[in-house]
């Protein structure tokens, strides 16, 4: 009988009258309306739960009639006075203390079915501005102290299993923001919250059981330390993460390894991004017209106004690139191959670049050697090989493959069809100028991958790696690819 109650429009419209009744609520209440409220509230939470009813149709009722901003105000309000309620734990008070946490229960479920809900929404319609108003009102700190009133309230033993799981969803909603290109505005205060929230959830001995969702949110927040720097340089962060120096030894040992590792890399780029910042380098550009030799300052070259990725010295150049490809692929360019990835900026991508370029000037005769071997196995040496730069744990870690043998690399870009053909081919034309370099990141949902292509004005050392990769004695190279990396340092190298 409840569940086909639950499941009409007419029970949405009185839970939501009653909610903002509850948002009332004074210490002076008697304890059977308390008892009432708190049952209405549980109620409100199986609405949320329910996978089949949590949808933006029934959000829309739930909100009836009532201005997302004004209702996000009492919904914070309601939360606040549930942290009072659960700090007075004496013993003539416990059940308003009990109260406060089972409200507190409600919420992050509550949390999550919003977001849930208003998930890929216009940011007009009235679910994803409950949501916007909510982020705008302070919500992200909200949940920071709701983390820590479950996790370290007295009221907390009571909730046994449950624990883990209410914890669960508020990180959960933390990380849903941080995906969020809505609120990319505010991803350094999210990754701050979200950084507070797994240190309190580490120590608690009684979140063992959530250990691997803790993991999982720390490897949501990595890329962004990796290769995607935020606009604030890293510095809230990492002044955050310095807090908990002293906290990391009572962390369960798997949320240990993974936060150190995790530190280790934040605080590296850290420093790298400042001395990119410091050091005024040039943006540098490379003719995309594969048969053009020119490179040179970014304000020399001319960006197509239909993809918005590729660059030309002229007209001309551009002009025979379009014949040569490029006509098929301008207006559908790809962001996998162009470098702009979610939350992005143009300040973002020239880090990507430095640091790329930084990695491979050190790791050039580890490059060279690698490339030759895998040349040398395969089926047709003059076919090319690619490089790719895995920053998916800190890295990063290199590896060389074949353009023409299988790999589960090249099935990865392969899958951006004709966008990797004409890259491919374009390389092919360049006659060793252009070189094809990859970085792999992990995303929240799975790695993703992008070409970031080398430009030399200079096609001499791919050509002298095929010749080595050629020769009947492959023994004793070792000197020539020192000779190799040197004579490589007099070029004009462009990550574009």
């Amino acid at each position: 009988m409840g569940h086909v109650v639950r499941s009409t429009p007419e029970f949405y419209s009185i839970v939501a009258r009653a909610w903002i009744a509850a948002l009332t609520l004074t210490q002076s209440d008697s304890r059977d309306r308390l008892s009432y409220v708190l049952g209405l509230l549980s109620s409100v939470a199986t609405f949320f739960t329910k996978q089949e009813l949590c949808t933006k149709e029934t959000l829309k009722v739930f909100i009836h009639n009532h201005d997302p901003s004004v209702l996000a105000t009492w919904f914070l309000r309601h939360g606040e006075f549930s942290f009072k309620l659960i700090g007075d734990l004496r013993m003539e008070r416990i059940g308003y203390g009990m109260l406060g946490y089972g409200v507190l229960i409600v919420l992050p479920t509550f949390l999550r079915g919003i977001h849930d809900a208003a998930e890929n929404l216009d940011i007009n319609e009235l679910p994803s501005r409950f949501l916007v108003e909510l982020v705008n009102q302070g919500v992200i700190g909200f949940v920071v102290r709701a983390v820590h009133a479950l996790a370290t309230s007295r009221a907390s033993q009571s909730a046994g299993g449950n624990l883990a799981h209410l914890v669960s969803a508020c990180t959960y909603f933390l990380a849903k923001l941080l995906e969020d290109e809505r609120f990319k505005q505010a991803r350094t205060a999210i990754s701050v919250a979200l950084i507070r929230c797994i240190a309190v959830c580490g120590e608690q001995p009684d979140l063992a059981e959530m250990t691997g969702d803790l993991v999982t949110r720390l490897w949501i927040l990595l890329p962004s330390y990796t290769i995607h720097w935020g606009d604030q340089s890293g510095v809230d962060v990492v002044r955050v993460l310095a807090e908990y120096e002293q906290t990391i030894p009572k962390f369960a040992p798997e949320v240990r390894e993974a936060w150190t590792r995790f530190v280790v890399v934040a605080k590296h780029r850290a420093e790298f991004a400042d001395s990119v910042d410091s050091s005024g380098i040039v943006n540098m550009k490379a003719c995309d017209n594969t048969l053009c030799t020119r490179l040179g300052p970014k304000n020399e070259f001319k960006r197509c106004s239909g993809c918005e990725a590729l660059y030309y010295c002229s007209i001309q150049c551009q002009a025979v690139d379009w014949h040569n490809g490029h006509r098929a692929a301008c207006k559908t360019h790809d962001y996998q191959l162009s470098g702009r990835v979610p939350f992005a900026t143009p300040r973002q991508r020239a880090f990507a670049r430095a640091m790329l370029h930084r990695d491979y000037t050190h790791l050039k005769l580890k490059i060279f050697v690698q490339a030759v071997a895998c040349m040398r196995v395969s089926r047709d040496p003059h076919a090319g090989y690619f490089v790719v730069f895995d920053y998916s744990q800190g890295g990063p870690a290199l590896g060389v493959y074949s353009l023409v043998e299988p790999s589960d690399a090249l099935d990865w870009l392969a899958r951006a069809g004709i966008q990797w053909d004409l890259t491919v081919a374009r390389a092919a034309r360049s006659e060793g100028r252009m070189t094809i370099h990859a970085v792999r990141v992990r995303e929240a949902k799975a790695p993703r991958h992008w070409v970031v292509p080398l430009h030399s004005d200079s096609g001499v050392i791919h050509e002298e790696l095929v010749k080595m990769a050629c020769a009947q004695d492959g023994e004793n190279q070792t000197e020539d690819f020192k000779e190799l990396v040197d004579r490589s340092n007099s070029e004009v190298l462009e990550f574009h």
